[in-house]
């Protein structure tokens, strides 16, 4: 009886481990037939997924899951996808990693899968393409004076394989004439770098603000990213604005003007100054503010409007014209215009003032007024003028009065000699 139990142990245990042998025979069959991921190509911190084909080579039998491991860039963390489905012997079944997320660029690589317990390095030959773009900017200053000049170096450096437009874009005030706002870089590897260097020219009466952007494209048209830095270079001289009304200021350069005003100041010696479209100069003359304003500016021609008293003129390169300010039918000052610089149509204009300044005339700038001030301010000139006219009467009167005393005195000395004779 107890052999006999023996025996019966002996089959169980015997059982037992066949069928074990046949469950780990049934597991190490599965086997990774097939692997690709969707898009083909992606960007950086841009979900894909990839799906595994599993056949099984052996008899039927259940995968639980499976999870897909990176090369040793670890450039994504390892994703487990849970299956729990049966597997019939012969039999093919698809199965899907998603939301897969590259933390960096480059050509990226898979390490193996794991079908439950059992590793499979199907995946080992199989790459994707991470795009990735950073553009950056080096300017050659970091302040710059109106209608002047600087270079600004702008650098691609890329992730995987791309192709890359590098674009500039004006946002306020800066000028690259007649270069190229757009350059294309074709067939560039993870880890290159490329650049393009623009000369900015200051165009306005406020800081030059601009930005840069680099939009790369997969080498499979399938993946796009796009960088952008933004930048602005502060202008050294350019009238900061006040709130509210025009403000005086003094001086042969620029000064302090409300309303992006440039103030100067003419005397008789000749100012050169180089001027935009929508530029307007403000100078004193005779007590009273004039404007002097650049209306627009082409290759050869500028137009321009000077006020108090409105007048328009069109100048080409070359001409000059002679200004009366205030319609006295004086000629005050002279305007000519010097050159254009085409590319930034950038007007360069002499401005002088024809005679010295009069008696009771204030020097530097001051603002017009309305009303009253004005009216007093007419008084004052009518009365200096009433002055220079009388002084000449009395001048006049006194020599005439001087010579009719000469004459008598010689009158009377005449008939004392005339009765001392007789």
């Amino acid at each position: 009886m107890i052999k006999t139990k023996k025996i019966y142990l002996g089959i169980l245990i015997l059982i037992i481990v066949v069928s074990s042998l046949v469950i780990v025979n049934a597991v190490a069959n599965f086997q990774v037939t097939g692997f690709d991921c969707d898009p083909s190509e992606s960007a950086v911190n841009n979900a894909f997924s990839c799906t595994a084909t599993v056949y099984n080579a052996g008899d039927n039998g259940t995968l639980n899951s499976l999870t897909l491991s990176p090369d040793e860039d670890n450039w994504f963390s390892n994703k487990t996808s849970y299956y729990g489905s049966t597997i019939a012997s012969g039999q093919s079944e698809s199965i899907t990693f998603t939301e897969l997320k590259s933390t960096s660029g480059g050509n990226k690589g898979f390490s193996r899968i794991m079908l439950d317990s059992v590793a499979d390095a199907y995946v080992a030959d199989t790459t994707i393409n991470i795009i990735d773009v950073l553009v950056t900017l080096e300017n050659s200053a970091s302040s710059f004076a109106m209608g002047e000049s600087i270079t600004s170096e702008a650098t691609v450096r890329a992730g995987g394989d791309i192709d890359v437009i590098l674009t500039f874009v004006n946002t306020s005030n800066c000028h690259i004439g007649s270069q190229n706002s757009s350059h294309t870089f074709n067939g560039l590897h993870d880890g290159n770098e490329v650049s393009n260097v623009w000369t900015i020219t200051q165009t306005g009466t406020g800081s030059c603000a601009f930005s840069v952007s680099a939009a790369a494209t997969g080498a499979g048209s399938v993946a796009s990213k796009i960088s952008t830095t933004s930048n602005t270079i502060t202008c050294s001289n350019c009238p900061a604005a006040s709130p509210g009304g025009d403000s005086s200021g003094g001086g042969g350069g620029a000064g302090g003007g409300g309303g992006g005003e440039i103030n100067l100041e003419l005397t008789m010696t000749p100012l050169t100054r180089g001027l935009f479209a929508n530029n307007v100069v403000s100078f004193n003359f005779s007590n009273v503010k004039h404007k002097l304003t650049i209306k627009n500016v082409t290759n050869d021609e500028a137009k321009i409007t000077v006020e108090s008293e409105k007048q328009e003129f069109t100048l080409k390169v070359g001409d000059e014209i002679k200004v009366d300010l205030n319609a006295d039918n004086r000629q005050d000052i002279s305007i000519k215009l010097d050159s254009i610089d085409t590319i930034i149509k950038k007007a360069t204009f002499t401005m002088v003032r024809l005679y010295a300044p009069e008696a009771g005339e204030v020097s530097g700038n001051v603002n017009t007024v309305s009303g009253d001030n004005v009216k007093d301010n007419k008084s004052f000139q009518e009365t200096i003028s009433n002055l220079k006219n009388n002084f000449v009467f009395y001048v006049v009167i006194i020599v005439i009065g001087i010579i009719i005393l000469i004459g008598i005195i010689s009158f009377i000395i005449y008939r004392r000699k005339k009765r001392q004779y007789y």
